[in-house]
């Protein structure tokens, strides 16, 4: 796609700190990073953003890819884990976030703060949200069955 700064990235016409690739997909340093080593796991096909859009042999594709760049993440900055996000949102272009999770002081979750949001604020959090009431849980649940 012409103005796609993913497929610009893929074709070498921008610049990018590529640490992986396979025939599928590359692997890069996130330009905007929100932690020391966050990465992005690109397409070198042009996809839909949205993962749920995407053939499942496309997205098993990527999540096997987001593995193996995690694995050099891990090796490389001697984390225990990277998470992975398929957001699907900012460039229109199937990607995943990879984010080490960098060894500190673990904050006590239950004495922070919960957290809870009814739309979507351009961001995603793993906080534990407030104590869900059983009622409204079974009455969601009949809408995901």
């Amino acid at each position: 796609m012409e103005d796609c700064i993913f497929c610009k990235i893929v074709s070498g016409q921008a610049e990018s700190s590529k640490f992986w690739e396979n025939d599928e997909f590359i692997a890069i340093l996130d330009l905007f990073p929100n932690t020391p080593g966050a990465a992005l796991v690109i397409a070198k096909n042009h996809y839909e953003s949205n993962y749920l859009d995407v053939d499942n042999q496309i997205v098993l594709q990527l999540m096997k890819a987001g593995k193996s760049a995690a694995e050099k993440i891990r090796s490389g900055l001697k984390t225990k884990r990277v998470a992975a996000a398929i957001e699907g949102t900012g460039v229109n272009h199937l990607h995943m976030h990879l984010y080490p999770l960098h060894e500190g002081k673990k904050p006590d979750t239950h004495d922070e703060k919960p957290e809870f949001a009814l739309e979507y604020r351009g961001y995603i959090t793993t906080k534990p949200g407030p104590m869900a009431d059983r009622i409204e849980l079974d009455t969601l649940v009949k809408d995901l069955k």
